[in-house]
């Protein structure tokens, strides 16, 4: 996994043509969205995260919390409580910037894995 910039709330950062934007949590763009689809695959298999570390997908805080929380499924009630704050941008901001979409299956919110898309 590459070594990703540092910034700070309110900034945005670019290092090796990716960019990092933190509020409220750091989330990236310009992205390698085969590599993060691979990522995701395969975390899908086995759910080891960390929240105070940059996950697979470069995010911290609440960014982190969302991406953990749609490994394991949530509903869209549970992905608020978890983020107060804008979880339909991260959504959006998945799909854009990482090629990653969701399924919702009995209410809940999840990835869908990239390896049947």
């Amino acid at each position: 996994m590459q070594d990703l910039p540092v910034a700070v709330a309110g900034e945005e950062t670019e290092r090796d043509g990716v960019m990092l934007s933190c509020q409220n949590g750091c989330m990236t763009t310009r992205r390698n969205i085969p590599e993060d689809q691979a990522r995701t695959a395969a975390l899908l298999d086995s759910v080891p995260y960390d929240l105070t570390q940059r996950n697979w997908l470069g995010h911290t805080g609440g960014a982190a919390l969302i991406d953990a929380m749609l490994l394991l499924g949530a509903t869209k009630a549970e992905l608020v409580a978890g983020k107060r704050g804008a979880v339909d941008e991260h959504i959006r901001h998945l799909r854009i910037e990482h090629g990653l979409e969701l399924v919702e299956v009995d209410g809940k919110k999840r990835f869908r894995d990239p390896r049947q898309q």
